[in-house]
């Protein structure tokens, strides 16, 4: 029985096309499967870099101001004591004008943290209290007007004087990569031997390295 040549290149392409087909599924599907490890892989890495764990060590800078100051900068270095607790040594310089008196303040602030709110091991939310002991240069310009009130006579005869007390605020971490994430915190200080008043607000944000 003869079978026409149209048959032949009808069933041949068919063949190529079905071959094709497959072929495009198996690549399709081998990249999502790699996509999908992929993905798996380096959350699972991301988990571990990020958790708080036992003994990993920070560094973090922030910038911000308080009720007194044009700026505020603040250098910490802390150490996870364990998955929940951690400590942080910060060293603090604070510059602003009170009348017209300029000042500096210098600051160092021993705090523990506590992580109370863990979302996704990305989002962390943490109650962060501790110590303050600052000590304030100033100046004033010369030939000012000192009688206009007793602040600004004590700043003339006090050149300098330390102040000291405590701290109680909220401290917010949002990592952006395993080990690398945005802050943001806001204190409340309670402070002795201090003219400015006992109270002083603090608001900063910046940037954590955890190694």
């Amino acid at each position: 029985m003869k079978i026409s040549k149209n048959k032949y290149t009808g069933a041949y392409h068919s063949l190529i096309q079905h071959i094709g087909n497959t072929l495009a599924l198996s690549i399709n599907n081998t990249i999502k499967i790699g996509i999908i490890s992929f993905c798996m892989y380096t959350h699972s890495l991301y988990c571990q870099s990020n958790v708080h764990i036992n003994g990993q060590k920070t560094l973090d800078l922030q910038f911000g101001i308080t009720m007194k100051s044009d700026y505020y900068f603040v250098m910490n270095y802390g150490r996870n004591i364990n998955s929940s607790l951690y400590y942080k040594i910060g060293l603090s310089i604070e510059k602003g004008e009170i009348g017209t008196f300029d000042f500096y303040e210098f600051g160092l602030q021993p705090r523990f943290g506590y992580v109370g709110l863990n979302v996704n091991d990305r989002l962390f939310f943490n109650p962060i209290g501790g110590l303050y002991l600052g000590y304030n240069l100033n100046k004033s310009p010369v030939g000012e007007n000192l009688d206009e009130g007793d602040l600004r006579r004590e700043y003339q005869d006090n050149k300098g004087f330390f102040s000291y007390g405590v701290s109680v605020g909220l401290e917010i971490e949002y990592f952006l990569l395993s080990r690398v994430g945005l802050t943001f915190g806001i204190s409340e200080y309670y402070l002795l031997k201090n003219p400015f008043g006992n109270f002083e607000l603090n608001i900063r944000g910046g940037i954590k390295y955890a190694f």
